[in-house]
Order: C-alpha cells, then structure tokens, then sequence
C-alpha cells in the first residue's frame, strides 16, 4: 500500500512533465512592455495635453468619475507602485476603496498638479532599467 501511495504523489518535477506547452505562460517580454508602457504615456500626455478645460472636468466612463479623476488614478496607482503608499494595498480591505481614496484626496488639485504626478510617476515607471 506504501508503494501504491507513493507511487501516485506528484513530485514537482513529474507535475512539470505532465503539462503540456500550452499550459505554460510565455516568459515576460519585458522590453517590448516597457516600450508599450513609453507609447500609452506618450499617447495619454498628448490626449490629456489637448483637452479643453471643460473637456478635462467632463464625466468619464467610470460612474462617478470625470475625466480629471482617472488621470488622478492612474498617476497616484502608478506612484504607489514604488513609494511607500502603495504598501496600503496589501492591508486594503476593498479594492474599491483603495481606488477611491488616492482620487478623493486629489479632487481639489489644479491640472497642472494632476499631470505633474502622471508625468513623474509614468516616467519613472517607464524608465526602468532592464
């Protein structure tokens, strides 16, 4: 019975051998990611650069949100992925939430402040060293 066990326990190497090649992901392509990063940041700057003001205050997609606040998400999820804030999604209790606040505390920011922090943070983001 021992031998029948044992037999059947999967070691990792044998799990390994038993999938085929379409159940494994394919290896990060981390410099063609980085270059998308660089052309989506360029092409939301030249977006968000030529929006009128009523345009930058309109409604959004997002229910609740105008287009000044999805900038203001993307800039402050970006930052958060390197400073030390962005810890507060391990302890987040609603995704929600953790999205709401970092947008609610920049509600009252001017433009320029809003694409400051998106500038900085994408750039920062995209300039990884590979």
């Amino acid at each position: 019975m021992w031998h029948r066990w044992r037999a059947r326990t999967w070691t990792r190497s044998s799990y390994e051998e038993r999938r085929t090649a379409s159940d494994r992901l394919p290896a990060a392509d981390l410099r063609n990611l980085v270059a998308a990063l660089r052309a989506e940041c360029t092409e939301m700057l030249d977006f968000t650069s030529s929006l009128s003001d009523e345009e930058w205050t309109a409604p959004s997609a997002a229910a609740g949100w105008r287009i000044a606040d999805v900038v203001a998400h993307i800039g402050a999820t970006t930052r958060n992925c390197y400073t030390p804030p962005g810890l507060d999604a391990l302890r987040a209790t609603s995704l929600e939430q953790l999205n709401e606040d970092p947008v609610d505390r920049r509600r009252g920011w001017s433009r320029a402040q809003a694409m400051t922090e998106y500038t900085r943070a994408t750039r920062r983001a995209s300039n990884t060293r590979l």
